[in-house]
């Protein structure tokens, strides 16, 4: 990712560089997709080349056209006679319920949610989402403290997720063992926890 205008892009030759790496390490079995950004505020003062355009390039858009170059390179991806691909992408309770302050991120998680049923309909590689909740992590981190403490209690453990939590999620699919899913299915790691609710 490169750091544009107050916001940030993903470079327009990522998908043709990793579809390269894919040929040399003989086809993905796996792809997750993991980077997102957030520019949080109210829907009334959010502007569409500060607040919105950032958001849906990187959490949404890039996830697009990076699978485009791989479905579109011959030997990119293990072929579907030996289990094909599993992609996954990091989507967010905030893309199943919403949450105050982030429309925007919302709406570019959700749009994962519709693209991975979408492709997982039309594909012979297989296209989840997880939806984590409240993890800790370093973009948690920087939420204000008492937003951080109600996020983490709101769930049936009464604290936050840790990324070990998601990334077993993640393996388990895009592993052939969750080829059994609906296509485009969401798990959620949240503790019950939904944002927004």
């Amino acid at each position: 990712m490169n750091d544009g205008v107050n916001g940030h892009h993903t470079d327009a030759s990522a998908g043709a560089a990793i579809a390269k790496l894919g040929v040399e390490r003989d086809g993905f079995g796996a792809v997750a997709h993991a980077a997102g950004i957030t520019r949080d505020k109210t829907l009334s003062k959010m502007g569409l080349a500060e607040h919105w355009q950032p958001v849906i390039d990187v959490n949404l858009k890039a996830v697009a056209d990076i699978d485009a170059a791989l479905l579109s390179t011959p030997r990119a991806l293990r072929p579907a006679s030996v289990g094909g691909c599993g992609f996954v992408s990091y989507g967010s309770t905030s893309g199943v319920a919403g949450n105050f302050g982030q429309t925007n991120y919302g709406a570019s998680k959700a749009g994962l949610m519709g693209y991975a049923k979408a492709m997982g309909t039309t594909s012979d590689h297989r296209f989840f989402v997880v939806a984590p909740g409240f993890i800790v992590t370093e973009m948690t981190k920087k939420v204000p403290f008492l937003q951080r403490t109600i996020g983490a209690r709101l769930n049936a453990l009464g604290q936050g997720g840790l990324p070990e939590d998601v990334a077993h999620a993640v393996a388990f699919l895009s592993s052939h063992a969750a080829a059994g899913l609906a296509p485009g299915s969401v798990l959620r790691v949240c503790g019950l926890f939904m944002g927004g609710r």
